[in-house]
């Protein structure tokens, strides 16, 4: 999905969880994994516990467009990078999701960010974009930012 700090947004960035619809105590008391650009932040701001949040999460072109990560410029990535990025991010996932149980969050964080490291060394020895340095920051990114609230 789609995130800030303050909202997250469904399909066509519909705001759908936000203070504004007065449905953030949907998410109260719930075990959470929220894969969208800055949940932690979100996380953070709306104090829910026991949620796994993210930083930003550059998936599209326009994301690279207008994009810095960390005060790194990722606007040298093209089209080819973002798929190589989201294919990364499927791989990620499935794995995680066949190693670890999801419902123990801990355990996912782990294993999730096992797998990205794994993403990080198939792209520094295997990707042949130019870039391929910074597709591998962008992974470094995902897992870095990934935090666990307890």
């Amino acid at each position: 999905g789609h995130g800030s700090s303050g909202v997250l947004y469904g399909i066509n960035f519909n705001m759908l969880i936000c203070k504004e619809n007065g449905n953030i105590d949907l998410l109260r008391h719930k075990h959470l994994i929220l894969f969208a650009c800055h949940s932690l932040d979100f996380i953070k701001r709306h104090g829910l516990i026991s949620a796994l949040g993210f930083g930003e999460i550059p998936t599209s072109d326009y994301d690279i467009a207008n994009g810095k990560l960390h005060g790194l410029s990722i606007k040298d990535l093209n089209s080819s990078d973002v798929e190589y990025i989201k294919t990364a991010l499927v791989r990620i996932w499935k794995n995680s999701l066949a190693e670890a149980n999801i419902t123990d969050r801990n355990c996912f964080h782990q294993a999730f960010s096992f797998q990205t490291i794994k993403e990080i060394v198939k792209c520094l020895t295997t990707c042949e974009s130019r870039n391929f340095r910074l597709i591998a920051d962008v992974l470094y990114y995902l897992k870095t930012d990934m935090v666990f609230i307890d």
